[in-house]
């Protein structure tokens, strides 16, 4: 069986500002507005009329993406509560590219992260049944290290879809 949420159910409860770092505040704000935003945008996309179905479309996209950005802010959060330090930074250099590179490095970013999935899910099945100490150690740094890989992997290939969605925007 997948794992979906491997983040305990206990944590998964109201996270409140002052549980927080500092540096995570503003994400867990931006992660509460684009709630709420998504929310606005699902009641206006429920008002049009059935025939205005290119604006229906078109909320739907920003529904998608506002929904994709919220789920990255709470994984960052999710990651602090269950290892108590701080993903890294993803490595920002995307924004010079060309298009061409920048969907080769988009297929890149979907092929790694499927790699590191893979990897994730069977380490975190071979830690259930470590028994040895020291070989359970090994394994718990070794799934933090690829969660917090993974969690900059879809920063960088969410960072990568705007730019290329904008891209296509000016071109039109």
């Amino acid at each position: 069986a997948i794992k979906e949420d491997p983040v305990p159910v206990e944590i998964k409860q109201t996270v409140f500002y002052h549980q927080l770092p500092a540096e995570l505040r503003p994400v867990l704000q931006e992660a509460n507005s684009l709630f709420g935003e998504m929310c606005l945008l699902k009641v206006s996309l429920n008002e049009l009329h059935p025939d205005q179905e290119s604006e229906a479309m078109a909320l739907q996209l920003e529904i998608f993406y506002k929904r994709q950005q919220n789920a990255l802010c709470w994984k960052k959060i999710d990651y602090w509560r269950q290892h108590k330090k701080l993903p890294a930074a993803p490595v920002r250099k995307v924004d010079q590219l060309g298009a061409a590179k920048l969907y080769k490095r988009q297929q890149q970013l979907f092929s790694s992260r499927s790699k590191l999935t893979k990897r994730l899910q069977q380490n975190e099945a071979l830690l259930e049944v470590a028994t040895n100490q020291k070989d359970k150690l090994r394994l718990e740094r070794n799934v933090a290290k690829q969660k917090n890989n993974l969690l900059q992997q879809e920063e960088q290939l969410f960072e990568i879809t705007q730019l290329i969605e904008s891209k296509h925007e000016q071109e039109a």
